[in-house]
């Protein structure tokens, strides 16, 4: 499952808002939707390696990794979430006349018959999430 959305902003600017682990709070569709999440950073927060782990009452916990992250063309996250699974997700940046293309990206594995059931649902269930982020990252970028 993916979206994309075209951003009017400089390539440093919202390459760093996906990249910074911290800076991804002020554009997450979820910390609109569990505002009283506790958030808690790794050592680093940006780059290969930056990570965030939360808890709250509506998403439940997790921890987010940055496992791979080439400056103005690809972000991969590994997302844990415990008892849950794991997925993984992406974002591909694409340079236009005046912006960029910029692509979020979900992906998992469906091993079995309960997984590739809630496979069919990660569009609907996930798609406007993805869609409400890039539009705040979008209002965010071009500020």
């Amino acid at each position: 499952m993916e979206r994309t959305i075209f951003i009017q902003a400089n390539k440093e600017k919202v390459f760093d808002l996906v990249n910074d682990v911290e800076k991804n709070q002020l554009w997450s569709p979820w910390r609109a939707k569990d505002p009283e999440a506790k958030v808690t950073f790794g050592e680093k927060k940006a780059g290969l390696g930056a990570s965030y782990s939360w808890v709250g009452p509506v998403s439940g916990s997790g921890t987010l990794t940055i496992t791979k992250s080439e400056p103005f063309q690809t972000i991969e996250n590994h997302l844990d979430f415990g008892d849950m699974g794991k997925a993984e997700a992406y974002w591909k940046f694409s340079p236009k006349e005046k912006g960029m293309d910029v692509t979020w990206g979900f992906t998992g594995k469906a091993e079995g018959y309960i997984d590739r059931y809630f496979g069919a649902l990660i569009e609907p269930f996930l798609g406007p999430d993805y869609e409400a982020g890039l539009s705040k990252l979008k209002a965010i970028a071009e500020e």
